[in-house]
Formats: structure tokens, sequence, C-alpha cells
């Protein structure tokens, strides 16, 4: 394996890592935008 590749593949699961939790942190600010419009 060469240096590359490993930095790609290293990329690609930071990557994945990222979008999982920015999807998580969406529903959460959904969730919480919610919770705030309730109580206003």
């Amino acid at each position: 394996m060469t240096s590359k590749t490993v930095t790609l593949k290293a990329c690609s699961l930071l990557f994945e890592d990222h979008y999982t939790m920015s999807k998580d942190s969406h529903r959460h600010n959904i969730i919480m935008s919610q919770k705030l419009y309730m109580s206003a």
C-alpha cells in the first residue's frame, strides 16, 4: 500500500464520520428549534 492510498482511506473514513455526525447534529438542531418554537 502506498502512502497515498492510506491517506485517501483515512480521508474517506473521516468524511463518513463527519457526515454521520452532521446528520445527527442537524436532526438535533431541528429538535432544539422545535422545542424553542414551542416554548416561545
